[in-house]
Formats: structure tokens, C-alpha cells, sequence
């Protein structure tokens, strides 16, 4: 890297109008592959290179507007790389499978970290189950980050092919809601892999880590696992004071690889900022007794259905426990009467279907009737963000343009 430069990769999936505001806020020296919208940006003043000025540029928040630009010293990446290191248990003898786009934390938590750990990166321009099946049996892939849909769909492959997956190590889930009964069907399809899901955003970086084999066998449906060494979860109240184990309330989170600020968004940095250099997460969760942190959603996926509050999660956990159900993603529909009602997407099983009401039979023994879906879609496969997290907003926009 020169002296003074900032990295700051681009996401590909923004529109011009997007990329454009983003790209304007960031006054780049140097646009590689640029369009035309992008001419006569004025660079920004180059700083000297040191531990605490800015060595990389995240984008996040781009999915309701011009991203806001999270900045990271060296310092925190290196902090950041050297954790992940360790609480993903990468080796110097790994070969990573990677179709994740790099331009948000995967680009620290992947590429990085096991270039770092003195590993080999096997790129895929996009994640495909049939390549990734070929690069895992024929070319040494040993560790993987993807999202359930797509393990799920892998272990399927290989079951009809009569094929092993030997050489595969780890497997990293890429989304903080693995639905329910995925770990056990994927703990039968990779016997010889270690499972792990985990919890952080852009902003903070890598909070929590859950393996499987600390779990005999199972995931508990929206727990993340534990703080990892030197990271501090709180639960804060709405009143800012912080929440007794067990209560509700949204993830404030220090690590010492956080963002400095968000880019020439003094506002918005001081939205998120929080007490004891905590960032604020915009996730609801819970802290048990034995220190285990448990997601409840986005404060702003909450679905307020004629006055009372319904949390996806919840919903998805028991919905999702139905034989039929491969996938199943639970949003708020506009509604001319409850002000929102419940909509349900769901992936069925290979050879199965489901129907609305024999969902919502299957869940009125443990739901109250408010927190049922009023519609149902069966899609081929759930929309994911570029985070590979299910993505409500799209679902949302979809219901309401029906």
C-alpha cells in the first residue's frame, strides 16, 4: 500500500445514483474502473500512514440510501485480523472457498485473516453450490463461509452424487439466524466439519462466536455464542442504562477493531456511539445467565400488527421447525387495517409444499394468533443482502408492490 492511501472497495450491487453519492462523499485520488459518472470527483488530502489514520473504507447502510462510509485505522485491522485468526481457527495449511463480494467486513474476516494466518484464498465470482461442491471435492478447499440456503443445497448435492466432502474442515455460517434443524442436517452431510456461526456488523467488526461442538450437536435458534476475548456485549434499555441478564433491549458492543467514525458523518457517527466506546447496533437481543448472547431481530424489522409487536425471529423458530420447511424469512406487509400484517416467504423441502393454513396450524399452539403470517409465499430461494443475510427489505418491497 503507498504511503497515505485509503482502500475502499466498491459495492457492485448499488445503483449509479447510489454509488455516485457515495463515491462523492469519499473524494478518491484514484477511481479504478470508474464510469463516467464518476469524472471530476476532487480527491481527498493524503495522510501519512500509521497506526491510527485510515487504511480501509467499508460502505454500510446502502439499502436505504447513499451508504455511510465506516473508516478503520491500521491499528484496528491489524487487531481485527490477528482475533479472527484465532476465534475461526485458521491455519497456516488453509484453503479458504471464497464467492463473497469485498466490499464489506468479509474482505478483514476472509481474505485477510487467512492470507495473514499464511493461507491459500480459492476465488468464485459468485457462490454456486455445483462449483462450490467442485472446489471442495477436486481442488483441497478446507474452510468455507456461506449462508445456510446454500450449505443446505451443497449437502443435497453431494448426498445424490454419493460424494464425500474429506478435505472440508470448517464451515462458518454467514448469517446470525441458521434456521432451525440446519445444523444437525449439515453435522450429517460434512461429519468430519466444524460448524460455527458467529455475530458483528460492518461497524464493530467480529462479537461473538458459537461453535457446534460446544452445543452437543445442535445450535439454539438466534443464539450467536459468546464475546469473543477482548469484546464487550451490553443490552441497553431505551433509557441508555444497561439491561439485566435475560431482558430485552438493543446490542451495544465494544471491540478494539471498531471503526473510527463514519467519514465526513459526524450525525451518524453520533447516533450509533454509545457509553464505554460501545457502538450502537440497531439489533435487539438478550444476554442469558451464562453470558450467551440471543438475537431478536432488527429494532426496525420489528412488525407492529394493530398495536401489538411481533419479533420475525421468533415466528421463524417455531415456523421453521414444520417437516416442509427448508427456509422460511417472516416481514411486515402494509396493511390498510392492522397498519402492518404478518407475511411469511418459505423455501420448501425437495419434494414437499406447504399452504398457509397448515402453517399457521402448525404454529398456533405456540404462537398467539397476531403473530401468524395472513400470507404466504413459496420462492425457489429467501433474497439475501450482500452480507448473505436474508434480506427483509426486499421481501417487504416485493409484498407491497403485489
Amino acid at each position: 500500500m503507498h504511503r497515505g492511501c485509503v482502500a475502499a472497495p466498491l459495492n457492485t450491487r448499488l445503483t449509479a445514483g447510489e454509488l455516485d453519492g457515495y463515491v462523492r462523499r469519499l473524494r478518491p485520488a484514484v477511481v479504478v474502473d470508474a464510469p463516467p459518472a464518476f469524472e471530476g470527483v476532487a480527491p481527498a488530502a493524503a495522510e501519512p500512514a500509521s497506526g491510527d489514520v485510515g487504511a480501509l473504507v467499508i460502505g454500510t447502510g446502502g439499502t436505504t440510501g447513499v451508504p455511510k462510509a465506516a473508516i478503520f485505522t491500521h491499528e484496528a485491522l491489524g487487531r481485527w485480523t490477528l482475533a479472527a485468526i484465532g476465534h475461526q481457527h485458521v491455519r497456516r495449511t488453509a484453503v479458504e472457498l471464497s464467492a463473497t463480494p469485498f466490499f464489506h467486513g468479509f474482505l478483514v474476516s476472509g481474505l485477510m485473516t487467512t492470507l495473514l494466518a499464511g493461507g491459500t484464498i480459492r476465488l468464485l465470482d459468485r457462490f454456486d453450490p455445483e462449483r462450490a461442491v467442485e472446489a471442495i471435492v477436486d481442488h483441497g478447499v478446507t474452510r468455507m463461509s456461506a449462508p445456510p440456503t446454500m450449505l443446505v443445497a451443497m449437502a443435497a448435492l453431494l448426498a445424490d452424487a454419493g460424494r464425500t466432502a474429506d478435505g472440508l474442515r470448517t464451515v462458518l455460517f454467514s448469517s446470525s439466524e441458521p434456521p432451525a434443524g440446519l445444523a444437525e442436517r449439515l453435522a450429517e452431510a460434512f461429519p468430519r466439519v466444524e460448524l460455527m456461526t458467529g455475530y458483528g456488523t460492518t461497524e464493530f467488526g467480529p462479537t461473538a462466536r458459537l461453535y457446534l461442538a460446544e452445543e452437543t450437536r445442535t445450535f439454539p435458534h438466534g443464539c450467536v455464542g459468546r464475546p469473543i476475548p477482548g469484546v464487550d456485549v451490553a443490552i441497553l434499555r431505551e433509557d441508555g442504562s444497561r439491561a439485566d441478564p435475560g431482558e430485552q433491549g438493543e446490542v451495544a458492543v465494544y471491540t478494539p477493531w471498531r471503526m473510527r467514525e463514519y467519514l465526513e458523518n459526524p450525525e451518524e457517527t453520533a447516533l450509533v456511539s454509545a457509553p464505554g466506546e460501545r457502538i450502537r447496533s440497531g439489533d435487539l437481543g438478550v444476554l442469558d445467565a451464562e453470558g450467551l448472547l440471543h438475537l431478536r431481530g432488527r429494532s426496525k424489522d420489528v412488525i407492529s400488527s394493530g398495536g401489538e409487536n411481533v419479533y420475525p425471529v421468533e415466528v421463524e423458530a417455531v415456523l421453521g421447525r414444520h417437516p416442509a420447511v427448508a427456509a422460511i424469512a417472516v416481514y411486515g406487509a402494509p396493511d390498510p387495517y392492522w397498519g402492518e400484517r404478518v407475511e411469511a416467504a418459505v423455501v420448501p423441502r425437495p419434494g414437499a409444499s406447504v399452504a398457509l393454513d397448515e402453517l399457521v396450524a402448525f404454529g398456533r399452539e405456540h404462537l398467539a394468533g397476531y403473530k401468524l403470517p395472513k400470507a404466504l409465499r413459496t420462492v425457489d430461494e429467501l433474497p439475501m443482502t450482500a452480507n448473505m443475510k436474508v434480506s427483509r427489505r426486499a421481501l417487504r418491497e416485493a409484498a407491497a408492490g403485489r
